[in-house]
């Protein structure tokens, strides 16, 4: 049986204006960010507009991979007012599998809310993890998503 826990959030809601550029990092818990190829999706409000990071072949795009985390960089990403949702879909090499994948998917409801008006000041420092856990029965995975 599978257990997910989501929460443990430290901090208050942070407002953005929904035009403005801002970085998000995201580690696991139990190690660096994996080396493999890997989706981000991003949400919020309706969920109709979706920013997306990648990782395929070793060329990120909207990201970057540094000191064992992820760091997107929400650049130019219409999304809509609304509470940013993270999805993060991680291909593991597996050969059980018909197309040489096992897809693990990692889901966080971020603390950011894209605002119309100015919202907070943004702070140039990383922010304090929320932390998500996900527990299989042989293997656990966490991840951590850092919000500014």
């Amino acid at each position: 049986m599978e257990t997910i826990d989501i929460g443990n959030r430290t901090g208050g809601i942070l407002r953005i204006n929904r035009k403005s550029d801002f970085p998000l990092g995201i580690r696991l818990i139990d190690g660096g960010f994996p080396d493999y190829d890997f989706t981000l999706r991003a949400t919020s409000g309706s969920g109709f507009t979706v920013f997306k990071a990648e990782r395929r072949n070793g060329i990120c795009t909207h990201c970057k991979v540094s000191d064992g985390q992820l760091v997107v960089f929400f650049d130019n990403h219409n999304l809509g007012k609304g509470r940013v949702k993270i999805e993060v879909f991680i291909d593991f090499p597996d050969d059980n599998f018909s197309d040489g994948y096992r897809r693990e998917c990692f889901t966080a409801m971020s603390n950011i809310e894209l605002v119309d008006d100015n919202g907070d000041a943004l702070k140039l420092a990383m922010p304090d993890p929320i932390v998500i856990e996900k527990e299989v029965v042989k293997e656990k995975k966490s991840i951590l998503v850092w919000q500014i």
